[in-house]
């Protein structure tokens, strides 16, 4: 349903183009909007209908649920990663008049991507992994890691994100 749904916002843009789309298995093209149209009917017997979400909200969902401030994080996270004005000026130094880099602030936006992938990884496990060892044996490597990472990191946010 995730893939569907992704494939399904992923044709938004070809659809308001009018892109053709190689058909597979048959020897045709066919518009983006009739290709969108085909995902549903696939869905549509099961219940299901594909929702109008991409990668930004399936982040910013995320984010939420295990922050509960999810679409400030992702502003935040976004904007940093590429290189923003108004995220650059958080490393602004004003007594230089030049960037310098915060540390603790690298660390922090480096955590909400790692927890998350965590976070998104342990439900793939528990969902995927069909042997109960296996599962044990993530457990056990992620709290490792996890105790390491506590030791490094030091949340200035945790109690109003957290």
């Amino acid at each position: 349903m995730r893939h569907a749904s992704l494939e399904f916002a992923d044709f938004r843009y070809p659809e308001q183009q009018n892109v053709l789309v190689h058909h597979r298995g048959r020897d045709q093209k066919v518009s983006a909007d009739t290709y969108r149209r085909m995902i549903n009917e696939v869905l549509a017997p099961f219940g299901l209908k594909a929702n109008k979400i991409g990668p930004t909200e399936l982040a910013t969902g995320q984010l939420d649920a295990h922050y509960h401030n999810g679409a400030w994080l992702y502003s935040g996270l976004s904007a940093s990663a590429h290189g923003h004005g108004w995220a650059t000026g958080n490393f602004f130094d004003m007594d230089t008049s030049a960037l310098k880099r915060d540390d603790q602030m690298v660390i922090e936006y480096c955590a909400f991507v790692i927890e998350s992938t965590i976070h998104v990884s342990d439900r793939l496990i528990a969902a995927l992994v069909p042997v109960q060892s296996g599962v044990d044996r993530w457990v056990s490597n992620r709290t490792a890691v996890q105790a390491q990472f506590g030791s490094i990191l030091e949340r200035r946010d945790r109690a109003t994100i957290g």
